[in-house]
């Protein structure tokens, strides 16, 4: 237990310097994808990836009084924990599945001579960003899992960014796909799972 208490603390900081410089990729990508793209993908790519890395080791350096506040590893938060963390996984696999590896590294929005194909099936027919969909139940169950305060404020913060990136891929997204984007837009929600036979808002 002692050995697997060490190892979760050690995921649970690489979790509070990955995460907000995992935000912080898209951040620097979505919003500024015109001049991305006359760059090109590999300098973009080399320079987003750069400045990621030292937000990495500069969050790693300073996580010592961040994860201060430990609340303990229970078993009702690591069960709960491991169901949403499994269940975030299972959605992930669903969603990998219909996406080529320049899709999933967002080539896409980076390359100046296509626009990419627009997904509209599988996980996207459910709802329009189901990578933030399952990233977000699958981050949340690790949380749990880890049980750190300043893990719990890192996903906290993560749902308003998020947001935040889901406004600027979708006005990226228009741009890319016009009309067709709009249509599906219509059809498919945000990022909420709809029930059956219920109008999208």
């Amino acid at each position: 237990m002692e050995l697997a208490a060490r190892i979760l603390d050690v995921l649970a900081g690489l979790m509070l310097a990955a995460l907000p410089a995992a935000l912080l990729f898209w951040l620097l990508i979505h919003p500024f994808a015109s001049f991305w793209r006359r760059l090109g993908p590999v300098a973009s790519y080399t320079i987003v990836a750069a400045i990621c890395l030292l937000a990495v080791y500069a969050i790693w350096t300073v996580r010592a009084p961040l994860m201060r506040q430990h609340f303990g590893y229970r078993p009702i938060t690591i069960g709960m924990g491991v169901a949403l963390y499994l269940a975030g996984a299972a959605w992930d696999w669903r969603v990998l599945r219909k996406l080529r590896f320049p899709v999933l590294a967002g080539l896409p929005e980076l390359s100046s001579g296509s626009s990419g194909r627009l997904l509209t099936d599988g996980p996207y027919g459910i709802v329009r960003h189901p990578r933030y969909f399952g990233a977000l139940i699958g981050i949340t169950g690790f949380a749990l899992i880890c049980n750190y305060l300043w893990v719990y404020v890192v996903v906290a913060a993560s749902v308003p960014v998020g947001w935040l990136m889901i406004v600027l891929e979708e006005r990226e997204l228009m741009e890319r796909f016009g009309s067709d984007y709009e249509r599906y837009r219509r059809r498919v929600p945000c990022f909420v799972p709809r029930r059956t036979g219920e109008r999208v808002l």
